[in-house]
Parts: C-alpha cells; sequence; structure tokens
C-alpha cells in the first residue's frame, strides 16, 4: 500500500517514446506523473481484494481447481504404471 501512496503523492516515472514524422520511435522522455485521486482508489480497491500471494479469490480458486485436477491425473497416471 505504501508504493500506492508514494506514487498518488509524488508521482511514478513514466517513460513515453519519442517518435519521427514517420512514426519511428528515435527516443524516449521520462517524466514523473502522480495518480489521480481516482486511480490512486482504484488501485487500494483492487490490492484490498488480493489475498497474501497476489491473487484474487477467483484467480486462487482457479488455481487450486487447476491444481487438484493435474494431482488427480497424475495419480491415474501412477497407477495405470506396471508394478514389478
Amino acid at each position: 500500500m505504501a508504493t500506492i501512496e508514494y506514487y498518488y503523492s509524488n508521482g511514478i516515472y513514466v517513460a513515453n517514446p519519442i517518435t519521427n514524422d514517420k512514426g519511428e520511435i528515435t527516443g524516449y522522455s521520462v517524466t514523473q506523473s502522480k495518480l489521480t485521486k481516482e486511480q490512486y482508489e482504484k488501485a487500494k480497491e483492487v490490492i484490498m481484494g488480493l489475498n497474501a500471494y497476489g491473487f484474487t479469490q477467483a484467480e486462487e480458486a482457479a488455481q487450486r481447481k487447476a491444481a487438484q485436477e493435474w494431482a488427480e491425473k497424475e495419480i491415474q497416471k501412477i497407477k495405470r504404471e506396471p508394478k514389478f
């Protein structure tokens, strides 16, 4: 949360491409831009909805389901292997 507060109070450095008349990137300019109040509030909302691993509840549930399905397939493979 401290990082978002820093970006809101002090700004974040942003690299913006500089182009020539042909639209080709010839360099970059670096500026420091502060988050708007709306961006700050949205970022806080998103961060507060994440777990300790940085996932939403839906993302974590999907990962757990995928891991369970993978584990079940691996168990089935082991069961099919010939026993000596």
